[in-house]
């Protein structure tokens, strides 16, 4: 570092004296311009003798020719010193200047470095040190010209990256490439990861120590890769969105045509039964005023398939308004208690509890922050779902828990019901899908939807493991407040 320093701080110090002495330059060279002001010295010294001696022997008085000699002598002394002292001002003077150029030149690198990048490096393949400038300190936490072994910079660099790098300085090293430019992963200090924007190429072919001297420059990329991973997500959320609402129009459109057919149907045949009434007069059969008994109960089964179908069409509709609700309701955080939520739901759902004659265990639950109706309305989907898939075989028992992992909570709600094929994880999220048929087990098959729906607006989770014959666990994951 300090080396490609003095490269730039030489440039501008050369830039600057050859602005100061263009008369030098456009005359003599330096060395010159010094030979002749040595030889003009030695001429006009040699004339000096030459003629003060000649005047000299014209002094016949042996005292006075000594005095003289003696006063030559001190002017020609005082005449050199006069000489050298103005040659060393002009030297140190010239020497200040020069000094001046390279601290003001050092200031405008600094501020260019400064403004520009986040990090200036330098490594010396010969004593294996990296050395860093600029505001590298204030990025990775490192401190800056302090030689940092190349092993231990390699060690900072992620390990997927690593590979890259090396091959990139190789490269660069070998003459195959004049300069290399990669984007790597870098552990701060704090033990965070850092994307960083690093070129490089060579900048002496050899130095001091035998080795090939690289330098280059370090900018930081982490805003620019959070904004990209961000972007990222909202395609994925926007896609996964779209398909969903693909998936929920085809199972909306199959399942909501299966009541309002069977509405239809049932709505002709009793129009026929009706018909059939009227046509055959009020007294035929059973005697004046009254109707066959055949056609009333027909009319009455009728008339109930068709309540039960706009029962079924209602319910749909209702999940589907309530999944929309879930969507796009804006949350109302507050500290919630989830045990006191389970307790709630359990109140709630004690009919359906009491019917199925299920066992429910509760564990202490957390304090999490969070919409406490809409997370009451996911524990009622959860606890419908495994009082619904209930074994025939056995007592259902529900157990749920919750435990702490890495700032989250995971609540989970384990049954020992029917369960379903692991394939079907996913599947049984997925609009108006069922393991069964609506006349096997109730409900529209939203229920499981919606509760997902309420977790990823928490910015939380919820998946699901089974297996056929033993039971089925749903996680749901919320952030620690704490």
């Amino acid at each position: 570092m300090a080396d490609m320093l003095k490269g730039v701080k030489d440039a501008e110090t050369g830039l600057s004296w050859s602005r100061a002495h263009a008369s030098t330059r456009r005359g003599a060279s330096p060395v010159m311009v010094a030979i002749g002001l040595a030889g003009s010295y030695f001429l006009l010294s040699v004339l000096w003798i030459l003629l003060s001696d000649r005047a000299v022997d014209l002094i016949n008085d042996p005292a006075l020719r000594s005095t003289v000699q003696t006063i030559k002598g001190l002017i020609f002394v005082l005449l050199s010193s006069a000489l050298i002292f103005l040659l060393a001002w002009v030297i140190f003077a010239r020497m200040a200047v020069t000094r001046q150029n390279e601290l003001a030149a050092a200031r405008r690198l600094s501020s260019l470095l400064e403004s520009v990048n986040d990090g200036v490096w330098e490594y010396d393949t010969g004593t294996g040190d990296i050395l860093f400038s600029g505001r590298w300190q204030d990025l990775t936490g490192y401190p800056v010209l302090v030689p940092l072994p190349h092993a231990q910079w390699k060690r900072l660099i992620h390990s997927h990256d690593v590979p890259r790098y090396e091959v990139a300085v190789l490269e660069t090293v070998a003459g195959r490439q004049s300069h290399f430019e990669l984007e790597m992963r870098f552990s701060h200090k704090d033990g965070r990861w850092l994307w960083l924007h690093v070129t490089g190429g060579v900048m002496f072919s050899s130095s001091p120590q035998g080795g090939v001297v690289l330098a280059g420059a370090v900018t930081d990329l982490s805003l620019i890769k959070d904004n990209e991973e961000h972007l990222k997500r909202m395609v994925s959320e926007l896609t996964r969105s779209e398909m969903e609402i693909q998936r929920f129009a085809f199972a909306a459109a199959h399942d909501l045509r299966q009541p309002v057919r069977q509405m239809g149907s049932y709505a002709q045949l009793l129009e026929r039964s009706v018909q059939s009434l009227l046509g055959g007069g009020l007294g035929g059969g059973n005697g004046p005023g009254s109707a066959p008994e055949t056609v009333v109960r027909d009319v009455q089964e009728y008339a109930g398939f068709i309540r039960d179908g706009a029962a079924t069409l209602n319910g749909h509709l209702d999940s589907v308004l309530q999944a929309f609700e879930v969507r796009s309701q804006t949350l109302t955080l507050t500290s919630v208690d989830l045990l006191m939520v389970v307790d709630g739901v359990l109140a709630k759902l004690k009919p359906m509890i009491d019917k199925s004659g299920a066992e429910i265990l509760c564990e202490p639950l957390p304090m999490v922050q969070a919409d406490g109706d809409q997370i009451a309305l996911l524990f009622e989907h959860l606890l419908k779902n495994a009082l619904s898939y209930r074994s025939p075989g056995r007592p259902l028992r529900i157990q749920i828990r919750a435990h702490r992992r890495l700032g989250t909570w995971e609540i989970s709600v384990q049954d020992n019901g029917e369960g379903f094929p692991a394939d079907k994880d996913e599947a049984i999220f997925q609009a108006f899908y069922r393991l069964h048929t609506a006349s096997e087990v109730s409900g529209s098959g939203m229920g499981l939807t919606i509760a997902r729906a309420i977790a990823e607006q928490h910015d939380g989770s919820l998946t699901a493991t089974g297996k056929p014959g033993e039971g089925a666990t749903f996680y749901l994951t919320l952030r620690d407040p704490t």
